[in-house]
């Protein structure tokens, strides 16, 4: 049986901002996502990933925090 690429890896993924809030993070997540997001500055560069994981187990305001602050 032959795989190609494009059956299994999808075109398309969410991405956040590094200044979009934690608020946005969590609702993809709550979406059923993956467990992390890559995220972008303005330009497109890659600059980090989020995790559900790190925001959940953070105490900061999810509503006014944003991404950069807890991306690694």
């Amino acid at each position: 049986m032959v795989k190609f690429v494009k059956d299994v890896f999808s075109k398309g993924f969410l991405e956040v901002q590094e200044n979009d809030t934690l608020s946005s993070c969590l609702s993809h997540f709550k979406k059923g996502l993956p467990p992390a997001l890559p995220v972008f500055d303005s330009k497109g560069i890659y600059k980090g990933i989020i995790s559900n994981k790190s925001i959940k187990r953070s105490s900061l305001d999810v509503s006014g925090t944003k991404v950069k602050t807890l991306m690694q």
